[in-house]
């Protein structure tokens, strides 16, 4: 459990999954991937906004996106 939890907390911390095998240990990235990182709701929440801040304030948003 506490390794599941620090691999999401390095991953949350944007932290490469590269770079987390390497720690982990792990021979295939898959495997560090599908069972180690799992990234709770707010912190998807919270990339998501990052995302459309960033679209903005690169006028790469269309008025369709700015809609909905």
């Amino acid at each position: 459990m506490l390794r599941e939890t620090f691999a999401t907390r390095c991953a949350e911390a944007k932290m490469p999954p590269i770079v987390l095998q390497k720690i982990l240990g792990h021979a295939d990235i898959q495997i560090t991937k599908k069972y180690y990182i799992d990234v709770d709701r707010h912190f998807i929440d919270s990339e998501n906004e990052n995302f459309v801040k960033y679209m903005k304030e690169h006028n790469l948003f269309n008025e369709y996106y700015l809609k909905a």
